[in-house]
């Protein structure tokens, strides 16, 4: 069974990079998912992004809130899919990317923070999902980085949604709105989900 992957920003706004400057695009000729930041020199992003892809194969454009053009369009040096990432049921769907040199910060590229090990999200927590996928809306462009607001969803309310699917696992998190529709987000695949102080609390799948 293959999962449904789903690239997009609904009812979301336009940001500029320096408001996500964490915030990169993975790319073969065109743009296939996001990813962040963590260093100067390391990228994190979905397993079902670079699942059977070599790194000569993809290239990470940053420090730019237009995926197609401007900052910088990296080479990367080597793939490091999370051991147990399962494709059909996309449980452990982590990916980090090494890039072949290391980068300069600036006000367009930062690295996202990253959670302490103890660190609680609870249900209802505001975050914010941000990414170039597509729309729904044929008059705007998905060239532009968006973002958009989401709640996180009890996991076990999740679980019961999504039980014809198999569930969710705890190497998942939830977010988003029960009746989808306006501010709902099925988000940009290996892209950040941040909260309100910055923090990395999911990678989109």
């Amino acid at each position: 069974r293959q999962p449904r992957l789903d690239g997009r920003i609904v009812g979301g706004h336009r940001i500029n990079i320096t408001d996500a400057p964490h915030q990169i695009s993975l790319q073969t000729s065109d743009h296939i998912c996001g990813g962040s930041l963590i260093s100067k020199e390391w990228i994190i992003t979905a397993a079902h992004c670079t699942f059977g892809k070599q790194a000569n194969q993809l290239r990470v454009r940053l420090g730019t809130s237009e995926c197609s053009r401007n900052g910088q369009l990296l080479n990367i040096k080597k793939i490091v899919q999370h051991e147990k990432f399962n494709y059909s049921n996309i449980n452990n769907d982590f990916s980090l990317l090494q890039l072949q040199e290391p980068i300069e910060f600036d006000e367009t590229k930062q690295a996202v923070k990253l959670p302490t090990q103890d660190q609680e999200f609870k249900d209802g927590d505001a975050c914010y999902v941000s990414g170039w996928g597509s729309t729904q809306n044929p008059l705007e462009s998905r060239d532009w980085l968006r973002q958009v607001k989401v709640p996180l969803v009890n996991q076990e309310d999740c679980n019961k949604k999504y039980s014809r699917y198999g569930g969710v696992t705890d190497s998942m998190i939830c977010a988003g709105y029960m009746q989808g529709g306006k501010d709902a987000c099925q988000g940009d695949s290996g892209g950040p989900m941040v909260n309100g102080d910055g923090v990395l609390v999911g990678v989109v799948s």
